[in-house]
């Protein structure tokens, strides 16, 4: 893999435009190669003709002079054709080698943005894992945290948040997710859990952050109580 590979970015259109130009250098290839196998043809037909024209004058293959003096001009103009022709031959194998070589230079972007990509893709598809990965083991941290607090509320030292952002930003979106955390829980009673955060357990709680603890487990709450009455 190159080194552009590992630092480049590539978006998912640019991987379609190069597929693109691929297939269009690919359809003028063909055509080029169709025009090349025509003119071949002509020119087997142009020699066809020669060897016959020839054939018949050798061997006399005429009653006339004037005939003769036809299948001499017949023979000279098929073979200023088959001239022509080889020209033609020669411009259209020159095309040809040029719409190769385009070909195979829009081939390989196609296939290095597309390795790209995919490398990209693997990155990113891995990083999601982790984040994954790593969003479970603190959802369990916190899980047995919460136990460990619910479990003396009087002896609880920094209040159980959830693992989440943006409660003082978008209250709405923090629900939101707050909901999708407690979907997430296995075997959580959702009935039960709401009892474990009602304000009223942390009447036992520091004096100093008594009430401030209270607002916060009202808030998680009402929104598990939410989710118990949208069943």
């Amino acid at each position: 893999m190159s080194s552009r590979t590992k630092t480049s970015k590539v978006r998912e259109q640019d991987v379609d435009a190069a597929f693109e130009k691929a297939t269009k250098s690919l359809d003028k290839y063909y055509k080029a190669l169709g025009e090349l196998n025509d003119l071949r043809d002509q020119i087997e037909e142009c020699e066809d003709d020669m060897e016959e024209y020839q054939r018949r004058l050798h061997y006399r293959k005429y009653s006339t002079t004037q005939e003769k003096f036809r299948l001499e001009d017949k023979f000279n103009l098929a073979r200023r054709h088959k001239e022509y022709l080889k020209e033609q031959h020669d411009r259209a194998h020159g095309r040809l080698g040029s719409a190769k070589d385009t070909l195979d230079r829009h081939r390989e972007q196609y296939r290095e943005l597309d390795e790209m990509f995919e490398y990209q893709e693997d990155k990113r598809m891995a990083r999601a894992f982790r984040k994954l990965e790593e969003e479970e083991r603190e959802r369990r941290r916190w899980r047995r945290y919460v136990d460990d607090c619910f479990a003396n509320y009087s002896q609880i030292k920094e209040f159980p948040h959830p693992p989440i952002h943006g409660r003082d930003v978008d209250h709405a979106a923090w629900e939101k997710d707050l909901k999708t955390l407690f979907r997430s829980l296995e075997g959580v009673d959702l009935k039960k859990e709401s009892f474990r955060w009602h304000p009223d357990r942390f009447s036992a709680c520091e004096e100093g952050k008594r009430e401030m603890w209270k607002g916060f487990a009202g808030e998680v709450f009402v929104v598990i109580s939410g989710m118990v009455k949208e069943k």
